[in-house]
């Protein structure tokens, strides 16, 4: 094991008296000899943004005797040691006013330990520019300046809009004078590290001098441990590590350490941040090797405020559907307001880049993506779940957020797979019909897509491996769990509304009008309708309305003109309104029910679709038309199909 006494490299975790650590200083050396000198990096909390920062401020203040045996130290790169300015904003800022303080008593500590004496300068950003010059010019030397977690003071009260903007205020201020000319001139190198980049966008021209490296390729593997890294550091803890799982029996005796490290991977592997590097999360990586236990670290180990604030408010707007598929967000130009979910997932962790599905799309070998046309930008991201960790974690956040669960909660994981295996479709139509009884009405599923995305939330919640929208030949498979002994759970999954929308319910009661009202009376309507809005500045209108026409006449010849003027829409609901004002409330009502039966299909076509599907899958599979599943056999397969009627009242279980 690699250990090494100095701080310089350590990952933040003792082990047997040293620490760990994986060598960074390439690319250390690539941001001092790149053309640019002034960079930002955003990356989750507990990946080494402050390890990279204090690495670079040991090597600016103390120069290269510690890192001799570093990469950087090998390289023969020189050394030059300059004046450092480290400021970390993850500190107490409930107000401007303290975030402001706080900044002044920080600046006023680097003035006094570099013996600079009195700075003039009432506020930080005066005080800060003041200090960069008076050190270029004390010393000589260009000043280095490096700020971890600069958005703290924004993310941290994201429950307080107004104060997370009077912050951002703050914070542009200060960061517009590094482009003071005289305190750029005093600069040789800034590195701004963070979680987000919503206080910096929203910083305007403040900070758009910085280089965003956060997905250059180049720097891909800057902070978290490589697959490299990763068996470099931890090849003499494998045969402990692999023992310790036989024995809690999370892998059977005949597991080698090729199924550990496959197993590690599932868990804690997954993140890319451009290039296709793999990058396993540090924090949960030395946790497992202190307990050997396979656990959740890195996600139980704190949540960003401005995250927790949204999945608070509005739980629903993060079901899987949201961002799991083909999604065209530009994550370099998110803003403080109007957060999105997929941006603010993605720059706190719980997802990550998926290269390999936008590859395929970029390949064409989909059709379609989300309805659109094989034409597809060549700029827009997928994103996926890194590992089963974080999957697991924030679907059982969901799961509790959108359903509230009863006590039992996620213990029925266990009575659900022993229901799946048992082909007992009476029991998991129960459990799906218990727990969607408690979605509130504004969460409730209103199309497939959210139906699918919420039925991968239960099963991800409680831990089953479950695979969503699987890419084949003729189309996507819509959910995969792989049980014990390798049985395969194949689910196709479909929805049926159980009310119309606001258009399909004028259109059947348009109908009804028709049928029941008298043509005069229809005319009439629409001749109020045009007039109303356009008596006034249509010509021929105005024409009609000029003409010596008797009343049904006048009436017939300028509703004549309504479907010119008029979408079908708004004809539909001017009718809709004069059959729900003069009809009885049992015809309207029978009206819409027929609506609603002739756009729903029934029940049997339901179970024939069903049935279909499952056949088609378990074809594609046998013929290996589904490249990301490699095995299973017939009789290792489970068809389930499932049907949600009416208002999710009834879910059903169809099995081989």
């Amino acid at each position: 094991m690699k250990k090494i006494t100095t701080s310089i490299s350590q990952f933040g975790k003792i082990i047997d008296g040293g620490y760990l650590y994986a060598d960074k200083t390439k690319y250390v050396h690539d941001l001092l000899t790149s053309d640019e000198n002034s960079f930002f990096l955003s990356r989750p909390r507990r990946f080494g943004k402050t390890l990279l920062i204090s690495t670079l401020k040991d090597l600016f203040t103390n120069g290269g005797d510690r890192f001799k045996d570093l990469w950087i130290g090998r390289s023969g790169y020189q050394i030059e040691t300059r004046p450092v300015v480290y400021l970390s904003l993850s500190q107490e800022s409930s107000s401007p006013e303290i975030l402001e303080k706080n900044l002044l008593v920080d600046l006023h500590g680097i003035a006094s330990e570099a013996g600079l004496g009195q700075i003039e300068g009432e506020t930080p950003a005066k005080y800060f520019g003041k200090l960069i010059e008076k050190l270029h010019k004390t010393t000589g030397r260009q000043v280095a300046v490096l700020i971890d977690e600069y958005d703290a003071p924004v993310t941290d009260n994201m429950a307080d809009r107004e104060t997370a903007q009077a912050n951002a205020r703050v914070l542009h201020r200060f960061f517009a004078t590094l482009k003071i000319e005289t305190v750029a001139a005093s600069i040789s190198f800034t590195l701004v590290t963070g979680i987000t980049r919503y206080a910096l966008t929203s910083m305007d021209s403040g900070a758009n001098h910085l280089k965003d490296i956060s997905l250059e390729p180049k720097y891909a593997g800057i902070c978290g441990i490589t697959v490299d890294e990763f068996d470099d550091l931890f090849a003499d803890r494998m045969e402990t590590a692999l023992a310790g799982l036989k024995s809690e029996r999370e892998l059977g005796e005949a597991a080698t350490l090729k199924d550990l490290r496959a197993l590690i991977f599932r868990w804690y592997d997954g993140y890319d941040w451009g290039g296709g590097t793999r990058i396993l999360n540090p924090f949960s990586i030395l946790n497992f090797f202190q307990s050997y236990k396979l656990t959740d670290y890195w996600v139980t180990s704190g949540r960003p405020g401005h995250l927790s604030a949204m999945l608070q408010a509005h739980p629903e707007n993060f079901v899987p559907s949201k961002f799991e598929s083909y999604a065209n967000y530009e994550l370099r130009k998110t803003e403080l307001t109007g957060l999105e979910p997929v941006p603010v997932l993605f720059h706190s962790g719980y997802l990550t880049l998926d290269g390999e599905r936008r590859k395929v799309v970029l390949d064409g070998k989909l059709e379609k993506a989300e309805g659109k046309n094989s034409q597809i930008d060549t700029d827009f991201y997928c994103f996926r779940f890194p590992n089963h960790e974080v999957s697991r974690y924030f679907n059982a956040t969901l799961f509790r957020l959108i359903f509230k669960p009863d006590r039992k909660g996620l213990s029925q994981a266990g009575e659900l797979r022993e229901a799946l295996l048992d082909r007992d479709a009476v029991k998991v139509g129960q459990f799906f019909m218990g727990h969607f009884s408690r979605v509130t009405f504004h969460q409730k599923p209103n199309d497939e897509k959210t139906f699918h995305a919420l039925v991968q939330v239960m099963f991800s919640a409680m831990g089953f491996d479950v695979q969503s929208e699987l890419p084949g030949a003729v189309g996507r498979l819509d959910l995969i769990l792989t049980l014990p002994n390798n049985i395969r759970v194949i689910i196709e999954l479909k929805y049926i509304k159980n009310e119309l929308t606001a258009n399909e319910s004028n259109k059947a009661l348009a109908e009804l009008a028709k049928a029941k009202l008298s043509v005069e009376l229809r005319d009439e309507l629409l001749a109020q309708e045009v007039m109303v809005k356009f008596g006034e500045t249509d010509q021929r209108l105005m024409d009609i309305d000029r003409e010596n026409l008797i009343v049904p006449e006048r009436n017939k010849r300028l509703a004549q003109e309504a479907p010119r003027l008029l979408p079908k829409t708004d004809i539909d609901a001017v009718f809709a309104n004069q059959a729900k004002s003069t009809l009885s409330q049992e015809v309207v009502g029978d009206a819409l029910k027929r609506a609603l039966e002739r756009l729903s299909p029934s029940e049997e076509t339901i179970n024939s679709d069903l049935l279909k599907a499952a056949q088609q899958a378990l074809t594609d599979i046998n013929n290996r038309k589904y490249a990301t599943i490699i095995s299973g056999t017939p009789k290792n397969i489970i068809k389930l199909g499932m049907a949600g009627f009416g208002n999710l009242v009834h879910i059903k279980a169809l099995f081989e």
